[in-house]
């Protein structure tokens, strides 16, 4: 997607979560309006507990390859709508998930962030 930098995903969890649930790993993320959709991976990630809640920070990347029935034509425009549909798909953790909020920077100015729905 032209001129959109995908920051990072942070998640976060009621209670302390395990290193068995961390190596579940995250998923993906979809975006989607209108009939166009864009496919993130979630990769590495970064978490620490505190005030009993643990906050996951997720490195994420565009991987055409993985997802290849994507069409990737979601616009810039697209992600400010209030129809974008935004879902995180992630593994079975033993803790209630809080909140997932994806960051993204737009024309190298506005930062946007996009609540995700879990699926």
């Amino acid at each position: 997607m032209e001129n959109v930098n995908f920051l990072n995903v942070e998640i976060v969890f009621d209670g302390e979560i395990t290193n068995d649930d961390l190596e579940q790993g995250f998923g993906a993320i979809t975006l989607s309006k209108g009939g166009r959709e864009y496919i993130l991976d979630v990769v590495g990630s970064n978490w620490i507990y505190e005030l009993d809640q643990t906050n996951v920070s997720c490195e994420i990347e565009v991987d055409e390859e993985t997802f290849p029935d994507c069409k990737f034509d979601l616009t810039s425009t697209d992600l400010f709508s209030c129809n974008l549909k935004s879902t995180i798909f992630i593994g079975d953790f033993s803790n209630e998930l809080i909140s997932a909020t994806l960051f993204v920077r737009v024309d190298g100015k506005s930062t946007k962030a996009i609540n995700l729905e879990l699926e």
